[in-house]
């Protein structure tokens, strides 16, 4: 299923209370609070479409599966990820080269820098072999198609580059976490 994923910019934030970080996305209007579908999987909230917003045409957006009559393409659902002690690599079956951030040359040996971090979570270190930047595999560009998170958000269904999260929806989260937030598809 394709996913639009949200997650702090910063893989090492993590938001120290899910339970509280719940109630701040019902406050806003993403989820309903009160319809958990399972323990971290959720109905999405009467702001949902103010808070994503929708390139093309709209699709008809439905929490409500009871079958009341209501014609839905699709059933929006927004889960939370459990925080994880270890950052993960969470990855798009698309996954497209990443770009150095100095030089944005494509990354040619991105593959065994991901090992080298799997063998060794603080193997963060990268030297671009163009312009031999050094960085953090974490501040690479992924260009959508991957990240590392601890802690994110996956609104689905939504297919790459069909809807995009609203400016709004990223300063409350920022502002929740006390950091950015960064977005890209699986």
């Amino acid at each position: 299923m394709h996913k639009l994923i949200l997650c702090p910019r910063d893989p090492t934030d993590i938001p120290c209370d899910t339970i509280a970080m719940v109630a701040n996305l019902a406050a806003i209007g993403l989820i309903r609070g009160d319809m958990h579908i399972t323990d971290q999987s959720f109905e999405v909230g009467d702001n949902f479409p103010r808070l994503i917003s929708f390139l093309g045409c709209f699709p008809v957006i439905s929490s409500d599966a009871s079958g009341n009559g209501q014609v839905t393409a699709n059933l929006h659902r927004v889960s939370l990820s459990t925080v994880s002690d270890r950052i993960g690599f969470i990855v798009s079956d698309k996954q497209q080269a990443p770009r150095c951030p100095s030089c944005r040359q494509a990354v040619t040996a991105w593959e065994e820098a991901i090992d080298r971090w799997w063998a060794d979570p603080a193997a963060t270190d990268w030297t671009c072999s163009a312009c031999e930047a050094q960085a953090s595999l974490y501040i690479l560009d992924w260009r959508q198609t991957a990240g590392f998170a601890s802690v994110y958000l996956a609104i689905y269904p939504i297919h790459p580059a069909e809807a995009v999260p609203g400016e709004r929806l990223l300063a409350e989260l920022g502002k929740y976490t006390q950091s950015a937030w960064q977005y890209y598809y699986l």
